[in-house]
């Protein structure tokens, strides 16, 4: 690349034969797929799948998708039987269907030296270079798989200038870097490891677009050192499972009647990680307990834990213990009823529903806002009940999220499906990187395990609604009912709806509202009837 003449770029030209099958169609959007596998093409794996789909995408776009077949001997000339696929070349016809000037002859076959690696960067590289300047007043997108570096000279020439302002490189990783290490051992060739991971590392870092379909994928390329900051997620790559369902909800009987707004399957969900997951190795912290109806399930858990010496663990517990009046309807039937009028202290209540293990707790009585952790305290467990606002939600953020542990902390966000509690999904999903959502828990939780350090300045700042752009919430929670199970889906679109009605956009939450009922997700025994009433008012 550095003993090119920059004058001489215009000199890559296709030849007359290929010219001529260029003649009379639109090429004002032209998409270059760039890849070792096609359906229908050599031995077909996910990324033949994966471009045979995004080439049906395009063309439906009104793109001419130009597909390049590397590490191909077989020739098309440009002529292709597949509807999606304008044309077809392989990088072994370079030299057919191109002008080359005797400088691209020279690093073309000093290349071929290297057939399997560096001659399809550079064949791809001047396939590209082709177009670009034979179609210079076209949008000419190329994109590329991680594989072998295939796109390491084009992303050069984008960066040298050479590709002119019209042209954008991608890469989307799939995972092929796994396939680097694997074969390691199988190909005997000196130096081929450390160059091929140089090769695909480079090209990532510096492609115009870098695109990673699972936050998996994207850490583990991180953990070998590559840098992801400009990458964006594309989770349509291939489907999104949802988490995992927790079904069990075998419960002692002291356990099944005990008053709160919780789940059994809540209940014996933290009964179940207190007794057999938990390690000891941070506290367990519960903010938010109002009764404690999940804290009196902790401490049943972590009596039953054998690998931990529970005499010296206490669960500290978090809440304002003041009695509102909309807390009336929870205890209807019960002793509570018409005990407490409006703030009320109801801490009695909650001793009286824990005993007699209150030895087991650290009780924390106020105002969450005002209070402190002791972030030389690890925590290992937190149990998020006290989202309930942007001040809290700020606060826990600040004060409990610095103690998690990498790779061991769970957080249990007890109002994901809330309605009413918009801002979780705002902030999980600006914080996605660091956070695996691992389980779903019937009635309303999700359960996330926090997989990297979250960075200093996202743990100091305050957020607010005003800092999620329109984007940015539509991909907040895109990305939460990716995660979930359909039941928990229609609660979360209402907590959508909420946040629209919250900004004052009344016509587009009344919209979003509409479309939901048009759909299978309406159920009017969900959130949603809530925020329908509210419309309606």
């Amino acid at each position: 690349m550095n003993n090119i003449d920059l004058n001489k770029k215009n000199q890559i030209s296709f030849k007359s034969k290929i010219l001529k099958q260029f003649q009379g169609e639109d090429y004002s959007k032209i998409a270059l797929l760039i890849s070792n596998e096609y359906e229908g093409f050599s031995r077909n794996g996910g990324i033949g799948t994966y471009y045979t789909s995004l080439s049906q995408k395009l063309a439906q776009a009104g793109w001419a998708v130009i597909l390049i077949l590397c590490q191909s001997d077989e020739k098309y000339a440009g002529k292709s039987h597949i509807r999606a696929l304008k044309h077809i070349f392989s990088t072994s016809e370079v030299e057919d269907v191109l002008n080359l000037t005797e400088e691209h002859k020279f690093i073309l076959n000093q290349a071929k030296e290297d057939y399997y690696f560096k001659y399809q960067s550079v064949a791809n590289w001047l396939l590209s270079q082709g177009f670009s300047n034979s179609f210079k007043e076209s949008k000419i997108y190329i994109e590329f798989p991680d594989v072998n570096g295939f796109g390491y000279d084009t992303i050069q020439a984008k960066k040298a200038n050479l590709l002119g302002k019209n042209c954008l490189t991608n890469i989307t990783i799939h995972g092929c870097f796994e396939w680097v290490f694997e074969a390691n051992d199988s190909i005997n060739k000196e130096d081929w490891f450390d160059k091929s991971c140089h090769r695909e590392q480079v090209a990532y870092e510096n492609v115009d677009l870098a695109f990673f379909p699972s936050f998996f994928l994207k850490n583990k390329v991180e953990s070998y050192g590559w840098q992801t900051n400009h990458a964006h997620n594309r989770p349509y790559f291939v489907p999104i499972q949802p988490i995992l369902t927790y079904t069990k909800y075998e419960l002692e009987s002291q356990l099944i009647n005990v008053l709160g707004m919780t789940s059994r399957e809540e209940r014996s969900y933290v009964k179940d990680y207190a007794e057999y997951y938990y390690t000891g190795q941070g506290e367990i912290v519960d903010l938010g307990c109002w009764l404690g109806s999940l804290t009196l399930p902790l401490i049943y858990g972590l009596e039953k834990n054998k690998q931990v010496n529970s005499t010296q663990i206490k669960i500290h517990a978090y809440d304002l213990f003041l009695w509102k009046q909309w807390m009336n309807a929870e205890v209807v039937g019960t002793d509570l009823e018409n005990k407490y009028q409006n703030n009320d202290s109801f801490l009695d209540s909650f001793f009286t529903q824990i005993n007699p293990y209150e030895n087991k707790l650290e009780v924390y009585e106020g105002d969450l806002t005002t209070m402190t952790w002791n972030q030389d305290k690890p925590i290992e467990f937190l149990l998020v009940d006290a989202m309930k606002n942007w001040d809290l939600t700020n606060h826990v953020i600040q004060q409990f999220f610095p103690a998690l542990i990498t790779n061991i902390s769970v957080v249990h966000h007890q109002d994901f499906c809330h309605y009413n509690c918009s801002w979780i999904h705002l902030i999980m999903y600006r914080l996605k990187d660091y956070f695996e959502p691992i389980l779903y828990v019937p009635k309303g939780s999700v359960i996330f395990k926090y997989i990297k350090q979250i960075p200093s300045e996202y743990l100091q700042k305050t957020y607010s609604l005003e800092d999620f752009s329109i984007k940015e919430i539509t991909q907040a929670f895109d990305y939460s009912l990716s995660i979930v199970p359909p039941a928990a889906k229609p609660n979360i679109l209402a907590a959508k709806i909420m946040l629209l009605i919250n900004l004052g956009d009344m016509m587009e939450a009344r919209k979003e509202l509409n479309w939901t009922k048009k759909t299978a997700l309406y159920q009017p025994d969900t959130d949603l009837s809530i925020v329908e009433k509210l419309l309606i008012s």
